[in-house]
């Protein structure tokens, strides 16, 4: 099945993400951000995408919104252009995502949250600290789900 999955285009004659669709740009988001991640959280991380919607932007405009989706982060651009050229088996599983939370075809496993991240590893690249919104939305109760590794939050 994996052939007959769209690949992203990333190759050096491709007009680049900025010409790509919102459901190429939601799925390449959620191939990022999830990729050893089972399905459910890849589709959290399309709810979120969804969930932020209302902030008056296009999906691309959240997927690109400055240092809300690390993979985007300048800092990543390299690594983000590698990992979107391979053809991984659960690429179909972050298409299936993209296409359900933009659709809204399977219930949000989020609860409506707006954020999250992965406790450990942030705190791991952090010095065994959290950035204050995350750590004030798990004082304040606003944690919505745990799905795989990451920590869901709603932070409206």
């Amino acid at each position: 099945m994996t052939n007959s999955v769209p690949p992203f285009r990333m190759s050096d004659d491709s007009p680049g993400k900025e010409a790509w669709s919102d459901l190429e740009m939601v799925a390449a988001t959620i191939a990022l951000e999830a990729a050893a991640e089972p399905y459910v959280a890849k589709l959290a991380v399309g709810y979120v995408i969804r969930n932020r919607m209302n902030e008056g932007t296009t999906w691309k405009g959240v997927c690109l919104r400055p240092w809300q989706f690390s993979c985007w982060n300048d800092d990543y651009k390299v690594q983000a252009e590698a990992r979107l050229r391979l053809r991984t088996p659960t690429r179909a599983d972050s298409w299936r995502a993209a296409m359900s939370a933009i659709h809204a075809l399977e219930e949000d496993p989020t609860k409506g949250a707006t954020h999250y991240l992965n406790i450990e590893l942030t705190k791991k690249i952090r010095s065994g600290a959290l950035p204050a919104w995350a750590e004030n939305a798990i004082n304040e109760g606003r944690v919505t789900a745990e799905i795989g590794k990451h920590t869901f939050m709603r932070l409206k």
